[in-house]
């Protein structure tokens, strides 16, 4: 028996091994199970919600004239819708016709003249008529109206003023860098400022002139180019409308005249001025 007591001690002793063996993989299975999912090393896969551009954006809000297509037209009835205004130097864009595509300004022919668009500016045409005018009328009476004017044959420019007998005031070009005063009433002409040469103006039928007709209380001054080139008192307590217009004048009535407007731009005092 005493014989034996070592290889009995062996075989206990391996049996212990071998259990103390089983019982600690099964601690460390049940740690691993137990094990919470480590969220720092998980990669989340989230949707990014961009505001991308609007298959109808809103569009800038222009106020546009609305000329009455007509040979000798009168001052259509208007109603305007609030204008957007924004300040410069002390005075407010009330309007900006750009051209860029057909809009209010008539595109048509008669007979002896016609008017429409090409390549982002707007045009006036006469064969067989002495002269033609759109214009629309403005609810200010101090202003500042400018366009650019090419001018081809004849004399074109700005119309920016009328009175209840249908007088209206006119700032005309040519391409010979002059220009000219007058008010009109029907064929009769009353020249304010004859025709005037000015190093202001480029010449030639390729120039394109911007020019500015501005009234600041009972005073009118006109530019070239940013440059002054005179002033004008209106007759006292004169019962003036203010307008926005583009005319052309033929040299003869049997003469072609054409010309071409960009950049119709209208200015508004920031502060009104008084009644």
């Amino acid at each position: 028996m005493n014989r034996l007591d070592p290889e009995i001690r062996a075989r206990i002793l391996r049996v212990a091994i071998a259990l103390l063996g089983v019982v600690a993989v099964s601690i460390l299975i049940g740690l691993s199970a137990g094990r919470p999912f480590d969220l720092s090393s998980a990669t989340a896969n989230r949707a990014t919600v961009t505001d991308g551009p609007s298959a109808h954006p809103s569009p800038t809000a222009t106020v546009t004239p609305f000329p009455t297509p007509s040979a000798t037209p009168a001052p259509p009835t208007q109603t305007a819708p609030p204008p957007t205004l924004t300040p410069e130097d002390g005075w407010l864009i009330r309007s900006r016709e750009m051209f860029d595509h057909p809009s209010t300004w008539p595109a048509k022919e008669e007979a002896g003249w016609a008017s429409g668009y090409e390549d982002g500016r707007y045009w006036l045409k006469l064969n067989g008529q002495r002269t033609i005018s759109y214009r629309v009328p403005l609810d200010a009476t101090e202003f500042r109206i400018t366009a650019d004017v090419q001018v081809k044959k004849g004399y074109a420019g700005l119309l920016f003023l009328a009175d209840d007998s249908n007088s209206v005031y006119r700032f005309l070009v040519d391409d010979a860098g002059r220009y000219l005063l007058e008010r009109q009433q029907g064929g009769a002409v009353t020249t304010l400022k004859d025709w005037t040469a000015t190093p202001a103006m480029k010449p030639g039928l390729d120039a394109v002139n911007q020019i500015e007709v501005r009234r600041v209380e009972n005073e009118i001054t006109l530019f070239a180019n940013d440059a002054k080139l005179t002033t004008y008192a209106l007759p006292a307590n004169a019962k003036l409308h203010a307008q926005v217009g583009l005319t052309l004048d033929a040299v003869a009535r049997d003469s072609v005249a054409t010309a071409y407007f960009d950049n119709l731009v209208v200015r508004v005092p920031a502060v009104p001025a008084s009644p």
